[in-house]
């Protein structure tokens, strides 16, 4: 704490429970389609689409200037 304030530590919460919640409903999926309750994964049966498509405009959602007021770059 001699190099920062305590405030922000709710983004670190933020941040571990979405990593949390998201490993817990991919172990789900994964056990509902290894023991055959569902007979794929859709989203890896889904074509991909592009990141970036040709002569379109380049923009980004970053989660990180979505989520919070704060500079999360330096939370880490």
């Amino acid at each position: 704490m001699s190099e920062a304030k305590p405030f922000g530590y709710e983004l670190m919460d933020v941040k571990l429970g979405s990593v949390i919640t998201r490993l817990n409903s991919t172990i789900r999926r994964i056990k509902k389609y290894l023991d055959g309750s569902i007979p794929c994964l859709e989203k890896l049966e889904e074509t991909r689409l592009p990141y970036f498509e040709k002569n379109a405009d380049k923009r980004e959602n970053h989660w990180s200037q979505i989520t919070s007021g704060s500079d999360l770059i330096d939370t880490i």
